[in-house]
Order: C-alpha cells, then structure tokens, then sequence
C-alpha cells in the first residue's frame, strides 16, 4: 500500500491522532513493512517503538530487514533489544557465535550513545562469553613492550597493562577488535571493566549464567526454554489421562503490552472452523486467558522444535498445529459438547488436554511405523513399502514427525478434528490387516521377495515391487493350479489366465467362475471386508491383460502387474 494511497492516508491520520499504546494496536494489524512506515507518522515514534511488545518488535526487525530497520532498532528500549538477542541468539542452550555477531554489528551501525548505552544496559554474562571464546586477556602487574611471544593476533591495550590474543578467522578477529576498540573510545572504564570480566570468569560458568538469565527473560514473555519445552512431546494415554485443573485463577490485571498480546491472540482464532473456535466465540468468564494459554503450547512447540520466532510461515504451521491438536484434546474429552467443552477451558490445563490430542494422533504414527518390518521390501525402510499408490502415501504421512493426513482426496494437512484421527484409524485398522494378511499367510515376505529370481523377468530390481505385483502373481499361480506364491509366470501360461476374465466395453474384470473362486479365497482368509482391497489389485491386473489380448505378439515387459519371464 503506497503512502498517496487512500487506505493508508486514512491509517497513517489514525496513527497520528492516537496515542503510542493505541497506534501500536493499529500496527499490529497491519503488514510489517507498512507498520515500519507509519510508525513515521506519529509525532513521537519513539514511544511508538518501546510499546510494542518485545516479540512483535523483534518481528518487525527482521522482517522489513536487519539494515533497513536500523532506524526502528535506534529507538528501542534497552529491554527490546535485550530481546531481539533472546530470541536470535541461541540454539537450545548454546550461544550461536554467528548471530551473536551479526546483532553486535547491527549494534555498531547505531549512533554512538545508542550502541554503548544499549551495551551497558545488555546482558553482561552474554557479552563477556561471545567475546571470551575468542579473546584470552593477559594481564600484567608491570608495562610490557615485547609483543612478539604472543604472535600477531596480539593487541597491547594502550596502558600496556592488558593484551589481547584474538583466536579465529581473520574477519571474525578483525570485529572482535573493532567492536572492543568501540567501546574503549565511547567507554574507557567499561572497557577495563570487560577485559577483567573475560579474565576472571570461566566460560562454562558463563554460558549456564546467561542461558538461566535468559531463560527467565523469555518464560517472562510466554517462551519456556528448550528443555522445558520438550514437555509438549510427552505421551499419555488418552483413554486414562485426565487434565489437571487450574490451581488459580489468572490474573486479568495487565499491562498495556499484555492487553495487546491478548488482544492479538484472540485475532488469530477469529474465523477458523474447529470446535475450539466455536467455543471461543461464546463471551465466557476465562475465554481469554484460554486463548493466551493456547498461544503460550504454541510457543512451546516453537521452542521445542527450534522453529524461528522470525520465520513467519513456520510460525503459522506451529499455531495451526498445535490447534489442531488441541481442537481433537477438547472433541475427545468433552465428546464435542459445547458446555462441556467451555468448562474445560475455564478449569482445565490446556496443555493436558493438547497433549491428549497429539497423543491420538502420535499413536496413529507409532501404528504405522509398526507396518514397515512386514510391509516393506527390505522390511526396515520406510521409502520401500509395497503398498500401492494412495495407500503408501497415506503411511508415509503418518510415519512424519508429526503425522499428517491424507484426505480421501489425497491432500495432506494437519490433523486438525476427531473426525479425521477416526477414518485415519479406520483406514489404518484395514491397510494393517492387508499387511497381515499378505504377509504372515500368503507368504509375501521380505525373504521371500528377495529370494525370486529377478534376472531375465519384466521387472528391473526387487526394490520396485509392490502388492499389486506380488499379490497378482500370485493369484496367477493360484488360478493355474499351482501353489499360491509369487512366482513368475511364463508367457504361455497368458491365454489360459486370460480365460478366466472378461474384457468388455462395460469394463475388465474375472468371469464368474473365477469370481465365485475369488470370493471363496476371500471368506477362506476371512478377509471379505478387505474385498475392496484385492479388487484394486485385480482390477490393476484386468485392465493390463485386457491390452495384452488384443496384440497378436504382447510385449510382456511392459506388464507391471504380473511378474513374467521374457522369453526373448
């Protein structure tokens, strides 16, 4: 939206006429890049910055550009950019170096009372260890001119009472010293006050002092750490656990900034099509807090699988899902009742409840996963199933990280109701008892498989065989009269198979006799419920001879439902 146009002219007066805690409120509605501009049109956009909340400033940052953000990162408060380092600089429990440097050199672009300020006011502990793991200080009780036993990465303070010896690559030694010698020109007592600090401290201690502080900075801003948040994967058993209830009830006195999260939470969840949403469109006592306890299991989730704060689109995958995942908790505690379920979250843990609903849905994943030693060709690896089309990829998605389903129409997504953890079940309950079948009384085992003669058949490798295949041939042998296995046809065993089909306009298919056989092997292997199954394979086969019927000489190699030796 450009600035002559009529929308934003219109929002720009708004910002402009209100006052910092209600433009940020516009803002947060707005895109990033537009909210950077019209932060420009109130008459005091520094108040306008230090009202955003830590997290959306941060946002802000990266999305409209590190550089191109210089003048928004200018104006924030010691506490915003204390968190821009929070939320950028750490992996689980370890400093990143990389981003640890890249926000100190954002930090130098800024004007001279800004950075050493901001410096200052900055966690101690995070800056002594980023620049202690590549500068030793020697310390020296008398003025030192003899430089050369400390090689030339060495740098003899200008007191000669301290040197430096840098460690590292020569871009990263050459920041290092031009962001100390910085600090020296604006600070010279904060300076030797560093150089102390990195003599003195261990960098083990170091690094578990500014994790604890950090930690506590952002369980104050909704995010628990990485080792707390891993408590979102544990598994319960949704039949016998129960949620806990709330041990008290929160707080709704809040701070401008909280009233603003809260109130950018609640639009998230306007307009989407779930129980959970449903229920937050009712005005209850304690609806609010629930949606700030959603959000609070969404940035656990974050945390937990280490998804940026900045990277956007991941974001939203974490919301929907563990949405998603509590939506199919509420349905299954509360049996989709509205009352019982506005209950539940008046009194009960969301996280309970989330943890019922990714528990259902985890269990669909370990049930799959359980399919791969007798359904796949080497029985270990997931990407050599033999199921067929539509139904490999209905167990690929499960076997995910976090499962995903495929719809009847083959589209993947998250799991988001109960509806869908229910047909994926039931389809998972049969796709199980096919493998058992196909497995444990025909005979199609990986051994099995591996011991048929691939060399001179129609077939390139083993690895390419699928139920489809396997079960067709053997089928083939059974028709003929022999034993019911997958062996390999020859080609004058063709016309009398072909017999036992009809090949018609209306459509392929066996001829009656050997459908009432058919149907007798199903009952036989009490597996008439699975008929739909079988009839895909046969009907696979149908359609392929159909075609062989009509060629006076058929190329067989091009048959992929039967295994056929070539006989030239």
């Amino acid at each position: 939206m450009s600035k002559g146009n009529v929308l934003y002219i219109d929002l720009a007066d708004r910002v402009e006429r209100a006052t910092p805690d209600e433009a940020v409120r516009i803002l947060l509605k707005t895109g990033w890049k537009q909210a950077r501009e019209l932060i420009f049109e109130h008459p005091e956009p520094e108040a306008v910055v230090r009202a955003i909340p830590d997290e959306d400033i941060y946002l802000l940052i990266k999305q409209v550009g590190d550089t191109d953000a210089l003048d928004i990162f200018g104006l924030a408060s010691a506490e915003q950019v204390q968190a821009v380092f929070d939320f950028d600089c750490w992996d689980k429990d370890h400093l990143s170096e990389l981003g640890t440097k890249h926000w100190f050199w954002i930090l130098m672009e800024t004007e001279d009372d800004f950075f050493i300020s901001r410096l200052r006011d900055l966690d101690l502990s995070l800056l002594i260890l980023f620049l202690k793991r590549r500068a030793t200080v020697y310390k020296f009780e008398e003025i030192v001119d003899d430089m050369d036993a400390y090689g030339p990465d060495a740098f003899l303070t200008p007191d000669r009472r301290y040197m430096l010896v840098y460690e590292g690559e020569e871009l990263l030694i050459a920041f290092i010293h031009e962001f100390t010698q910085k600090i020296y020109r604006l600070d010279m007592d904060f300076y030797y006050y560093i150089l102390e600090a990195i003599y003195w401290e261990s960098l083990v201690e170091l690094e578990e002092n500014a994790y604890a502080d950090r930690g506590n900075r952002m369980e104050g801003r909704g995010f628990p750490d990485y080792y707390s948040s891993i408590e979102i994967f544990a598994s319960v058993n949704p039949e016998r656990y129960q949620p806990r209830s709330k041990m008290a009830k929160i707080d709704k006195e809040m701070s401008g900034v909280g009233q603003m999260r809260q109130s950018h939470c609640i639009e998230l969840y306007k307009g989407a099509d779930s129980f959970f949403n449903r229920l937050l469109a009712h005005d209850f006592p304690g609806r609010d807090e629930a949606v700030l306890e959603a959000m609070a299991i969404a940035n656990m989730v974050a945390v937990a699988q280490r998804v940026s704060f900045a990277d956007i689109e991941k974001v939203k995958k974490v919301v929907e899902d563990s949405n998603g995942y509590l939506n199919i908790g509420l349905e299954y505690h509360c049996g989709g009742d509205d009352s019982q379920g506005i209950e539940a979250l008046k009194s009960k843990k969301l996280i309970d409840v989330y943890k019922i609903g990714r528990s259902l849905v985890t269990r669909l994943g370990r049930r799959a996963k359980g399919l791969i030693s007798k359904a796949s060709v080497d029985g270990k690896s997931k990407e050599l199933l033999m199921l067929d089309s539509g139904h490999q990829e209905f167990v690929a998605a499960l076997i995910n990280r976090e499962p995903i389903y495929v719809s009847d129409s083959q589209e993947e997504k998250s799991f988001t109701a109960i509806r869908e953890v229910e047909q994926a079940s039931i389809q998972l309950d049969k796709l199980s008892r096919l493998v058992a079948l196909l497995h444990d009384e025909c005979g199609l085992t990986p051994d099995a498989i591996h011991a048929i003669p691939m060399l001179g058949l129609n077939q390139s490798e083993v690895n390419s065989l699928g139920y489809t295949t396997l079960f067709c041939t053997a089928f083939a042998n059974d028709i003929l009269g022999l034993p019911f296995a997958a062996k390999p046809l020859h080609t004058q065993d063709l016309p009398m198979l072909m017999s036992r089909f009809s090949f018609t306009d209306e459509g392929n298919k066996l001829n009656p006799e050997a459908k009432t056989e058919f149907d007798r092997w199903l009952k036989d292997h009490n597996a008439m419920d699975l008929a739909d199954h079988f009839e895909e394979f046969i009907g696979v086969m149908a359609d392929e001879l159909a075609l062989v019927s009509k060629k006076r000489r058929p190329d067989v190699r091009y048959i992929s439902s039967l295994l056929i030796e070539i006989p030239y």
